[in-house]
């Protein structure tokens, strides 16, 4: 992995650590409505997704059900859109993202993510984290998945904490079928 993919991967765990942490109280207050989550982390322009475009300058799309060839959201820049049509047509991807409120649909997110030629690509979802042995079967077949592909997926783990707050862990599944833990620098 090159030193860009991982700087890009570094800033977005940053930037969607940072804002889920400035929007805790709107999303601990819906965070058992999954349908109501999953609208405040995508559509609107309040949403998590727009907020973290507008950290890295890009635009956001994800503004239908069906998202973009099906994945639910995807960033870039605007100098990519191609203009004369109705829509929205891309030449270039900087981002794509899946959310997924039930990890047991993780393998479908991650095709979907393996279909899209964007920079990075993100998966996002939520499980009980303290059972590290489960946990650690999920990111081996997840990067498992991904063996002879040359793709690195940024995949974000995330539960509500006793505390009210969240706890987001980050991982990259990688082409070697491997998984790494990703490490912020503070």
């Amino acid at each position: 992995m090159d030193n860009k993919l991982k700087e890009l991967i570094e800033k977005f765990a940053i930037s969607w650590e940072k804002i889920c942490s400035d929007e805790r109280d709107a999303l601990l207050k819906i965070w058992d409505n999954k349908s109501e989550y999953t609208s405040k982390i995508l559509y609107g322009n309040d949403s998590i997704v727009k907020k973290i475009a507008k950290d890295f300058s890009l635009e956001c799309y994800s503004e239908c059900r069906a998202g973009y060839y099906g994945i639910d959201a995807v960033f870039y820049e605007e100098k990519y859109k191609i203009e004369n049509f109705s829509g929205v047509w891309l030449r270039k991807i900087k981002i794509s993202l899946e959310h997924e409120n039930d990890s047991s649909y993780l393998f479908q997110e991650t095709s979907r993510l393996l279909t899209s030629n964007a920079e990075l690509k993100v998966l996002i979802s939520y499980t009980n984290l303290e059972n590290n042995k489960s946990k650690n079967k999920l990111l081996c077949d997840l990067a498992k998945y991904l063996e002879e592909t040359e793709d690195n997926i940024l995949l974000i783990l995330g539960h509500k904490n006793k505390n009210d707050g969240f706890v987001w862990e980050k991982y990259i599944l990688n082409e070697n079928g491997k998984y790494d833990i990703v490490k912020i620098p503070s």
